[in-house]
């Protein structure tokens, strides 16, 4: 979960975003990826997705944008709520009146609050002082918790929720803050930490949805840089007709495994269908990026070296993030 400053003003804020469940583009991030907003040590990034509508992503460290990029890689990962409240009071499921969970039955979630109150930790969950507008009296408010991210997918079955919380390596999820000076305080500070991510963990199931712990480690460096390179050239509009682009991706294909290098193919394309290399070159890494033209994504993907062919898919390494049940 994210760190943020508790106070009236950023409960406002983060009342005014994420009042009302909102969808695409139209879908409001609790924090924003801006030095104001995000914690200090951290190193905020956006992304902007087509799958989300062209909005702004706001990740909050590299661990999550590793992540992030993972996601949206996913062709069944059809939507990625970033910074998501945890509702502190009880709240419809997520899909509940979604388009593509018409007629299904999902079951609430409680919050919060109640979920602190069966953990008997109801007097470690955050609040705040406000003054009540009607009456000036001042009162205790429950602050919400914010998730890192929600994915909504699709699979055999119909549509889902899958909870990932995400930290650079797997040791940090026991850790909450500044290492303790001794080790009885370092066993406080882990026993808190855990609390805290099981807290999360049974909010969520209260709705059927599952929380994965996932590492920044744990995803392959190869992949990530891969990833972030085929992002940017993801969401580029190619001026060329569909049937020539077919010819592109499918000269791409025929070519993985060839010693050539890359750049030779790119030119050889560009000529024989009289297009810019400039556009060849951005349809090669569209077509990567939409799991079209299967390369190896565990090595550079480099326009002086061969297109390497696919020798593990990186959706099947991490498919256990993405499942609605544990495996």
């Amino acid at each position: 979960m994210a760190q943020v400053k508790i106070n009236t003003q950023r409960l406002a804020a983060i009342k005014k975003r994420q009042g009302s469940d909102k969808w695409g583009k139209d879908y409001v991030a609790a924090i924003f990826a801006t030095p104001k907003e995000a914690p200090g040590i951290c190193r905020p990034s956006t992304l902007v997705p087509q799958k989300l509508g062209g909005r702004d992503m706001h990740l909050l460290s590299l661990p999550e944008k590793s992540a992030g990029l993972l996601s949206l890689y996913d062709p069944d990962t059809w939507e990625i709520q970033e910074q998501k409240v945890l509702s502190s009071g009880p709240r419809p499921h997520f899909l509940f009146a979604h388009p593509r969970a018409h007629g299904i039955h999902w079951p609430p979630l409680k919050g919060t609050v109640d979920v602190a109150d069966r953990m008997g930790r109801l007097k470690k969950h955050p609040k705040v002082k406000f003054q009540n507008p009607k009456t000036s009296e001042w009162q205790w408010v429950p602050f919400p918790y914010i998730g890192d991210l929600l994915l909504y997918r699709q699979d055999e079955i119909g549509v889902y929720c899958v909870n990932w919380t995400v930290k650079d390596k797997y040791k940090d999820f026991k850790k909450r803050g500044p290492r303790a000076s001794n080790a009885s305080s370092q066993d406080a500070i882990t026993e808190e930490a855990n609390q805290r991510h099981e807290l999360e963990r049974l909010y969520y199931l209260d709705g059927e949805i599952r929380t994965v712990q996932v590492a920044g480690e744990a995803i392959n460096w190869h992949v990530v840089a891969n990833l972030a390179e085929l992002f940017l050239h993801h969401g580029r509009r190619v001026a060329i007709d569909t049937n020539v682009r077919r010819k592109l991706v499918e000269g791409f294909i025929d070519s993985i495994g060839a010693p050539a290098p890359v750049y030779e193919h790119i030119r050889r394309l560009s000529r024989q269908l009289v297009i810019n290399e400039k556009i060849v070159q951005t349809v090669l890494r569209q077509g990567i990026w939409n799991r079209e033209i299967r390369i190896d994504l565990y090595q550079p993907l480099l326009m002086d070296q061969p297109l390497k062919p696919e020798t593990r898919d990186v959706l099947d390494q991490y498919s256990g993030w993405f499942k609605r049940y544990e495996s």
